[in-house]
């Protein structure tokens, strides 16, 4: 096994030429960390490269505050905590319409001062939660 350390990227090469990749930033406005190999790749924290998929509403002028993100061979996963000045109201309604208007069939459950849309799309491929607080 090789182990490559570099500028905040750890590296890890076993016998068969598999890499892993482990990587960290601490820059204002990337600060997170990633995990990659040749199966997919893990992000945690505020990390550029690693955007929402396009069917993904993006709520217009919120600043994210914790992200985590999975791409593996099947498919894509993760969470994304937005932080806003707008009503929880007015959140929930954005994400209803948007996501209604991209084809989801969505599900508004509401519990005391928390909102959720579960939202399907795509014929069952592509599935959004939103919690709203």
């Amino acid at each position: 096994m090789n182990i490559h350390i570099k500028n905040g990227r750890l590296k890890f090469t076993d016998e068969k030429g598999q890499e892993v990749t482990f990587e960290g930033s601490g820059k204002p406005g990337q600060e997170g960390f990633k995990v990659e190999s040749n199966k997919g790749s893990m992000t945690f924290g505020n990390a550029k490269g690693e955007a929402p998929p396009d069917w993904v509403p993006a709520y217009p002028g919120a600043k994210t505050v914790a992200a985590s993100r999975e791409k593996t061979e099947d498919g894509f996963t993760g969470t994304l905590s937005l932080q806003t000045g707008d009503s929880a109201q007015d959140v929930t309604g954005y994400y209803e319409k948007e996501l209604k208007a991209k084809g989801f069939d969505v599900n508004r459950v509401a519990m005391g001062v928390m909102t959720n849309l579960g939202a399907k799309g795509d014929g069952g491929k592509h599935t959004v939660n939103v919690t709203v607080m």
